[in-house]
């Protein structure tokens, strides 16, 4: 994934079931660099990662631009 001019190596979430699953369960990313949901434009969907084992950052990318970001979401006991 490329957003603005540098590239990412991340997994793309396609079904119902991976957007679910997510991150849950995992120790870490496993050299990915992040998970891409993909959803239709103009939508807001909500983020949960069930059972997360690390922080995360939240980017939401528009035209290989991010035009929003939750950063440092750490999973809490």
């Amino acid at each position: 994934m490329l957003i603005g001019s540098r590239e990412f190596k991340v997994l793309v979430a396609r079904t119902y079931a991976q957007q679910v699953e997510g991150w849950s369960d995992k120790d870490n990313m496993r050299g990915y660099s992040g998970l891409i949901f993909m959803y239709p434009a103009g939508t807001y969907p909500a983020m949960v990662m069930r059972h997360m084992r690390f922080g995360l950052d939240i980017l939401w990318v528009n035209g290989g631009q991010i035009v929003d970001m939750a950063p440092d979401l750490s999973w809490r006991d």
